[in-house]
C-alpha cells in the first residue's frame, strides 16, 4: 500500500497519506447500515424467558414486526406504545430500537426516562445488559470504566466504542432533567411521569424530557411506552391523540378484516371449573360470528411476507377491505399510536385466557381487583371502577374549541368580562372571559411570576399580584373588566394582605369550598345576617371578621363542573346553554398547556352504600399542574357575582366604600 505514495515525498507526509488510504479503503468495505426490522432478526438474541438465548424471530410474536416496521417511518416523530403484559412491550419499544441506535446507529446519546433512578438501575442489569452480554460483539462494548461499569449507582453509561445513554428520573431537581440534549430519547412508565413535581417550576418530566430533543426539531424522536391505566393517564392519551392504530386481522371465514377484542371471547361463562373454561373458551369473528380455531388465530396474525393477507396495522379514519387494500389519510398527527391486546398475544392461548376471564367473572363479585387485572393486563384498555360515573373531557377538545376572534378581543354583544386569578408560590395563573347572553369566550390566559426566591413569599405575591393588575387588559380590543377573583387558598394572610395595597374594589378575595353530595342542591351560608351581602345556590360573600375582609366563598365542586359542561357543549347548536369557547390563535401550541390544566382533574361520582347511600360529586386530581382549571372556574364564578349586582342583595352588608376605609384604616395599623 506504501509502494502507491510517491516515494520522493518526506517520510511523514507519506505515513499521513498512507493512514488516509487505508481508511479510505476500510470504509468501502463497511457494509450498509441495517434497518431495525433487518438488524434484530440478524443480532439480537432472547435474554431470557422460554425463548431465552434463541436468535429473535418475529413469527413468535407477530405484531412485533408492525410496531418496528412503523419505528423506521420518519413520518411518526414521537410513539406512544401500550399492550398487554408479559407479552415483550418493553423488549419491543424499547430495549431493542435503543440497542439498534447504540450498535448499529451508532449514535452520540440517547435519554432514557424513568420514574426513579433505581428503576434505571433494574432497566440496565435486568433488560439491557442481559441482551447485550447474549451477543459477542456487542458484548465488548460493555462499560469497562466510571459509575455503574462495577455494578454501582450511575446517571449515564458510556460505551467503550462512543455511545453513551444518559438516565433521567422525576425524582430530583429540574436540572437532572436538563443537564444534556440527544435526539432520541426513550421513555418507559409514561403515566408516572406526568406530573411535575412540587419542587418543579418547569412542566412534568416526560415534557421535561422531549424538550431535551428540540434542537433536533423534525429529527428528534420521542418513545414512549407503558401498561394503560385509567382514560386521562398520559399513555392512554397519547395514543388516542395520536394515530390510534389497530392491528387488523382477515377472517379466513368471512374473508374481512376484524379487530377481534375482549367482548369477542367467548364460552368460558358456561363453565362450571377452570378446566371446562379453558376447553370452552374460543373467540368468534366479530362480523361474522364464526368460531376462530387456535390455529386461525395464529395465521390471522401473522405479518410475515409468507403469508397471502398478513395482519396490517389501520390508522385512525382509515379503512380496509377484504383483499387488505387500506383507503383513507393517514390522521393529522406526528405521534404513533400502536395497541395491541390479547387476541394478538401469543404467548396466551385462547385456553388460558378463558381460565384468566373466568376467575375474574367469579372474583370481581367481592372486588374489582380482578376487572382491572383483566382490562389494563389482558386488554389493553383504561380501567374505570364499577361505581364511578366517569366524566372525560380531553385536551385535544379544549385546544379545538376556537372561535373567530383573536387574543383579547371581546366578541360583540359583551355584557361583562370577569377574571379569575390562582396564586401560587411561584407563579400567579390567571383567566379572562368576556360574556355574552350566550355564552362566554375565554379572551386572554397568561402566567406572572411570583419571585418567592428573590423578596420572600409575602412580598413576592404582593409583587405579583402589583404587576398583573398594572399590565392586565394590554392589548385588549377594551381593557375594561368587571370584577377579578382572587384565590387566597395558597396563603390567606398575605394574599389579603397584597390586595388591600392594590386598592382595587374590583378584586375580591375568594375561598373555594365543597358542597360534596348531589342531595345538597344550594350552597350558602349557616346563617344568612348582617356579615352576609350577597348569597347564590353557589357561592356568597361575608365578612371575615378574622381578616377583616369581605371574602367571596365558592362551590368549586359546582363550578369546576359548570365549567367542564360548557366546554363540552356545542357552541354551534341553537339555544345550547352559555357553551363556553376560545379565543383564535395561529400558534397551535397557544392553548396547549391551559387545556392541559384544565384537564387535570376529572369529576367522577361516587355511588355509597350504608347511611349516606347516594351519588357525591367528587373532584379527582390527575395531574398536578391544574391551576387555570382553578382560575377559570372562578372566572365563571364571578360572573354569577356580576349579574346579580344590580339585584337585591341578601341582608347587604357595609359598602364597598366603607369596606376600602376598613382596609386601608388596618393596613395601616397592621392589622389583618
Amino acid at each position: 500500500m506504501i509502494a502507491i505514495v510517491n516515494p520522493t515525498w518526506p517520510t511523514e507526509v507519506r505515513a499521513s497519506a498512507h493512514k488516509h488510504f487505508i481508511d479510505f479503503f476500510s470504509r468501502c468495505r463497511q457494509r450498509p447500515t441495517l434497518s431495525l426490522v433487518d438488524w434484530a432478526e440478524k443480532y439480537f438474541v432472547i435474554p431470557e424467558g422460554p425463548y431465552g438465548g434463541y436468535k429473535f424471530r418475529y413469527r413468535r410474536q407477530p405484531y412485533a414486526l408492525l410496531l418496528h416496521r412503523e419505528l423506521q417511518n420518519p413520518r411518526w416523530r414521537r410513539s406512544a406504545v401500550t399492550g398487554c403484559v408479559q407479552s415483550g412491550k418493553t423488549l419491543h419499544s424499547i430495549v431493542m430500537p435503543l440497542m439498534h441506535d447504540v450498535f448499529e446507529l451508532k449514535l452520540d446519546t440517547i435519554g432514557y426516562g424513568v420514574p426513579t433512578m433505581d428503576m434505571a438501575f433494574d432497566k440496565w442489569r435486568k433488560e439491557l445488559l442481559p441482551s447485550i452480554q447474549k451477543v459477542h460483539q456487542f458484548a465488548r462494548s460493555i462499560p469497562n470504566r466510571g459509575k455503574g461499569s462495577k455494578g454501582g449507582a450511575f446517571e449515564s453509561l458510556q460505551f467503550q466504542h462512543g455511545p453513551e445513554i444518559k438516565f433521567a428520573s422525576a425524582h430530583g431537581g429540574d436540572e437532572k432533567r436538563s443537564g444534556f440534549t440527544c435526539p432520541k430519547f426513550y421513555v418507559t412508565e409514561v403515566d408516572k411521569l406526568d406530573e411535575a413535581s412540587e419542587t418543579s417550576r418547569e412542566g412534568a418530566p416526560i415534557d421535561q424530557f422531549e424538550a431535551r430533543t428540540s434542537a433536533y426539531e423534525q429529527h428528534a424522536r420521542l418513545r414512549m411506552e407503558c401498561t394503560v391505566s385509567i382514560p386521562s393517564g398520559r399513555i392512554w392519551i397519547e395514543y388516542t391523540e395520536g394515530s390510534e392504530s389497530k392491528i387488523a386481522c382477515r377472517c379466513p371465514y368471512c374473508e374481512v378484516y376484524v379487530t377481534p377484542e375482549f367482548e369477542d371471547l367467548k364460552g368460558y361463562h358456561q363453565a362450571q371449573n377452570e378446566m371446562e373454561a379453558e376447553t370452552l373458551a374460543h373467540f368468534e369473528c366479530p362480523e361474522c360470528n364464526h368460531v376462530i380455531t387456535e390455529d386461525d388465530r395464529h395465521e390471522m396474525n401473522r405479518t410475515d411476507d409468507g403469508c397471502e393477507f398478513p395482519a396490517v396495522l389501520v390508522h385512525r379514519g382509515q379503512s380496509i377491505d377484504g383483499s387488505g387494500k387500506i383507503t383513507g389519510d393517514l390522521p393529522q398527527t406526528y405521534t404513533l399510536g400502536f395497541r395491541w391486546n390479547a387476541f394478538n398475544n401469543m404467548f396466551w392461548t385462547t385456553g388460558w385466557l378463558g381460565i384468566q376471564e373466568w376467575r375474574c367473572e367469579r372474583d370481581s363479585e367481592d372486588s374489582d381487583d380482578g376487572l382491572k387485572v383483566r382490562w389494563q393486563f389482558r386488554w389493553t384498555r383504561p380501567y374505570v371502577p364499577r361505581d364511578i360515573d366517569y366524566i372525560d373531557l380531553k385536551s385535544s377538545d379544549i385546544q379545538s374549541r376556537t372561535t373567530i376572534t383573536g387574543k383579547g378581543q371581546k366578541p360583540e354583544g359583551t355584557t361583562s368580562t370577569t377574571i379569575g386569578v390562582d396564586v401560587g408560590k411561584w407563579r400567579l395563573h390567571w383567566t379572562a372571559v368576556s360574556w355574552t347572553d350566550i355564552g362566554g369566550t375565554i379572551i386572554d390566559h397568561g402566567e406572572t411570576r411570583v419571585r418567592s426566591d428573590k423578596y420572600g413569599t409575602a412580598k413576592a405575591i404582593e409583587v405579583a399580584l402589583g404587576e398583573l393588575r398594572a399590565s392586565l387588559g394590554a392589548g385588549w380590543s377594551d381593557s375594561q373588566y368587571d370584577l377579578a377573583g382572587i384565590d387566597i387558598k395558597y396563603k390567606p394572610a398575605e394574599v389579603l394582605a397584597a390586595l388591600k395595597k392594590v386598592g382595587d374594589k374590583r378584586w375580591r378575595p375568594l375561598r373555594g369550598l365543597g358542597s360534596g353530595q348531589y342531595k345538597r342542591r344550594t350552597f350558602g351560608p349557616e346563617s344568612r345576617d348582617k356579615s352576609v351581602r350577597w348569597a347564590s345556590d353557589h357561592g356568597y360573600e361575608r365578612w371575615d371578621k378574622k381578616r377583616r375582609a369581605w371574602v367571596m366563598n365558592a362551590d368549586t365542586n359546582h363550578w369546576k363542573t359548570w365549567l367542564h359542561e360548557r366546554l363540552a357543549i356545542d357552541a354551534n347548536e341553537p339555544d345550547s346553554d352559555m357553551p363556553i369557547v376560545l379565543y383564535e390563535s395561529s400558534d397551535p401550541n397557544e392553548h396547549k398547556w391551559f387545556a392541559r390544566h384544565i384537564t387535570a382533574e376529572k369529576e367522577i361520582t361516587l355511588f355509597e352504600d350504608g347511611i349516606n347511600r347516594g351519588k357525591k360529586i367528587v373532584w379527582e386530581q390527575i395531574r398536578d399542574a391544574n391551576h387555570w382549571l382553578d382560575s377559570t372556574y372562578i372566572a365563571c364564578f364571578m360572573r354569577e357575582r356580576v349579574s346579580k349586582v344590580k339585584r337585591k342583595v341578601v341582608n347587604r352588608g357595609p359598602s364597598d366604600d366603607v369596606l376600602m376605609n376598613v382596609i386601608l384604616s388596618a393596613s395601616k395599623t397592621g392589622g389583618q
